[in-house]
């Protein structure tokens, strides 16, 4: 008998949903310890079952719940932080930023740059180096992608925004040359991915910062070109009987 190939372990939801999740779970846990039972239902379950313990799982793996004895568990502070501060403050967008780094393949892909790699490309890293499944890789690639969005990680940058570079063969951490004192601002080809949709992505790659009239420029020639690249909705093609 042929064993079922099993991906890697990553978290089983996105960040946007992992929040989501702690939201509605605050205000019968507070920042006391709780069961798998005690968290069914705020998040949408009638029992402790395989979606409830994996949803818990996912939580831990972007730092958002604490293990304590046995299957009891509590909010972490970066929770808290999600939960109760601004999300245009500096502690939010940083918590943001450090639980969507805490899974461990997550911020590999992210500090080697795959992160913004084409889906095809990463599938095929995440199948052949890190034995996932065709499906897993998958379900992965959409978990990753909207993590990467919603934490603002869409580009290939330095951990965290803390001025730090890792040189490419391993050693210690180093510091980049200083910058130009009142000097303009220094331009290097960055790669952004946009959202088109849950699970689709445009890639947008230019020298930034650019200017504004290459700003407006470019706005008009995608305005140029729109009706050579949009079609018709899949609703409007379904009541016109396409």
């Amino acid at each position: 008998m042929t064993n079922k190939q099993r991906s890697p372990n990553y978290p089983g939801i996105d960040l946007i949903e992992a929040v989501e999740s702690i939201k509605k779970l605050y205000p019968k846990v507070q920042r006391g310890e709780f069961t798998p039972s005690d968290a069914a239902l705020p998040m949408g379950y009638n029992s402790v079952s395989g979606p409830v313990r994996r949803k818990i799982g996912a939580l831990r793996q972007y730092g958002l719940i604490e293990q304590k004895r046995g299957d009891n568990a509590r909010l972490s502070n970066r929770a808290l932080t999600l939960i109760l501060r601004n999300p245009a403050s500096n502690e939010y967008r940083t918590a943001l930023r450090e639980a969507a780094l805490d899974p461990p393949l997550f911020r590999e892909l992210y500090e080697s740059g795959k992160h913004i790699s084409a889906d095809d490309a990463l599938r095929q890293y995440l199948v052949v180096e890190r034995a996932f499944t065709n499906e897993g890789a998958t379900s992965f690639i959409e978990v990753l992608r909207a993590t990467m969005v919603v934490a603002n990680l869409t580009e290939f940058d330095n951990i965290a925004g803390q001025g730090e570079v890792k040189p490419p063969h391993g050693g210690g951490i180093v510091s980049p040359p200083p910058a130009e004192i009142q000097g303009p601002p220094s331009r290097q080809t960055r790669t952004l991915i946009l959202p088109l949709s849950a699970t689709e992505w445009a890639t947008l790659q230019a020298p930034f910062p650019i200017t504004e009239e290459a700003w407006t420029l470019m706005k008009t020639v995608l305005d140029a070109m729109k009706p050579g690249l949009v079609g018709e909705s899949k609703k409007g093609q379904e009541e016109s009987g396409d």
